[in-house]
């Protein structure tokens, strides 16, 4: 899928993807693509949910990475977690309980979508700082999407490739 816009093989694939929370797409310097998705699914779904991957795959013509990873809730909050605490690594520990109590407190569509908005070099920390405000940036001059997450992502696109989060 090299040859064709990644962004429109993207939306192609979770189009036929259900239960997609999020999902990114870029390429690397040396020009190869990639995308990643994030799906939800219920654990009683979990292979039907593998095998809607395998045909939603099938159908955009792409290849899929083998490496699928599947996590419960708790272990996507526990990993959220992690990232919060090296993120925060250093700060008071009354400031680092608090993100994560505010991150547990997200709804899950939110914490899952924050895998894709990392890969942005938006940390999870400020992810989690501002949610509640509706805006990635605050205090900094942007086009305001009034949703963060909406806001981390929208602005990666704008910078282009190679460029660092700007907080």
């Amino acid at each position: 899928f090299d040859e064709r816009a990644v962004d429109a093989e993207m939306m192609m694939f979770v189009g036929e993807l259900g239960g997609w929370a999020a999902a990114a797409a870029g390429a690397y310097e040396n020009g190869k693509q990639w995308f990643v998705a994030v799906q939800l699914a219920p654990r009683s779904a979990v292979n039907e949910a593998m095998e809607l991957q395998a045909r939603a795959a099938s159908r955009a013509a792409i290849s899929v990475d083998p490496q699928t990873f599947v996590f419960n809730v708790a272990e996507m909050y526990s990993e959220a977690r992690e990232r919060i605490e090296s993120g925060l690594f250093g700060a008071p520990r009354s400031q680092v309980k608090d993100a994560i109590s505010v991150m547990h407190q997200l709804p899950r569509t939110i914490v899952a979508q924050a895998t894709i908005v990392e890969l942005t070099g938006y940390p999870l920390t400020d992810l989690v700082r501002n949610y509640d405000g509706g805006c990635a940036f605050p205090g900094e001059d942007h086009h305001c999407a009034s949703d963060a997450v909406t806001d981390a992502v929208a602005t990666w696109y704008e910078r282009g490739p190679g460029q660092k989060h700007r907080g």
